[in-house]
């Protein structure tokens, strides 16, 4: 007797561990689309054997020992480093497309086709000094190279403007997400708390997926802690900042300047560049 009811609780915690594993697989179809989300699957336990005399120990069924998510953190930490470069580059690319479209080079209509439509007017002015023609032809390119430098100029304030809104922007961005991290920081806390051995994965990926996003507007560095919360730093030439010491956007603004990649990065090179464009224009001023 004693033997049929062990294999009735066998079989009873198999069918229980089996709705645990089909209850995964649904949740992982059910979420097929759904941004950020982590495929899961169902991680199972022999149950402890139990001792019959004259039979010796037989197995004792089954249970769920935890339902983990399927992320590689170390492919996951190159992935926040590739992604702080992509996001610098791309926001250097964005600003060298806009100035190249400003200046409109190489064309027929740029600002080197007037200056040499200027100095080939020059060279037949000296040829013919008392060409009257040649003189307003003259006077005009020159009207027309003082109004072109000064449209660069307005153009590249402008440019210049628009980068700097976008960088506050970011800047903004940032705070959101530092402040989202340590909310998820609390309450990954509070899981661990209530059950170590388990895996709260819904907001394990809300942990991921910020620091992912994050990563794009700033280099981090990332330690993940035994209860699964994380330590984040932002990568800075002066060395890491821990984002618990950054509690405003003045806080973080006085350290973007020094930050080591990301979007912040790549837009502070923009303004750079577009400074540079606007000291050589000036220049021909």
């Amino acid at each position: 007797m004693s033997n049929l009811f062990g294999m009735m609780n066998s079989s009873t915690t198999g069918l229980q561990a089996s709705q645990v594993g089909i209850n995964t697989t649904s949740n992982n179809i059910l979420n097929v689309n759904t941004v950020g989300y982590t495929r899961q699957r169902t991680v199972y336990g022999t149950n402890t054997p139990v001792y019959f005399r004259g039979v010796g120990y037989t197995g004792a069924g089954v249970h769920v020992q935890d339902i983990q998510r399927l992320r590689d953190q170390h492919l996951e930490a190159q992935v926040r480093t590739e992604n702080s470069k992509y996001n610098e580059l791309g926001a250097k690319l964005e600003g060298l497309e806009q100035i190249e479209s400003i200046f409109g080079e190489p064309s027929d209509t740029g600002l080197s086709a007037i200056f040499n439509d200027f100095f080939n007017n020059l060279e037949e002015l000296k040829k013919d000094p008392s060409n009257k023609a040649l003189q307003s032809l003259i006077k005009e390119n020159g009207q027309t190279i003082a109004d072109t430098v000064n449209q660069f100029t307005t153009q590249l304030d402008k440019l210049s403007q628009n980068t700097s809104e976008r960088k506050e922007d970011l800047l903004s961005t940032a705070m959101d997400l530092m402040d989202s991290i340590k909310a998820v920081n609390e309450n990954l806390e509070k899981a661990y708390k209530t059950d170590p051995t388990k895996s709260p994965n819904e907001l394990l990926d809300q942990r991921d997926n910020l620091l992912r996003e994050l990563s794009g507007i700033m280099d981090i560095d990332v330690k993940i802690n035994d209860n699964q919360t994380v330590s984040v730093s932002i990568k800075t030439e002066d060395g890491p900042v821990s984002i618990n010491d950054i509690n405003s956007k003045e806080q973080l603004a006085d350290i973007e300047g020094k930050i080591e990649s990301g979007a912040i990065k790549g837009y502070n090179d923009q303004l750079a560049i577009i400074e540079s464009y606007k000291t050589s224009v000036n220049e021909l001023a």
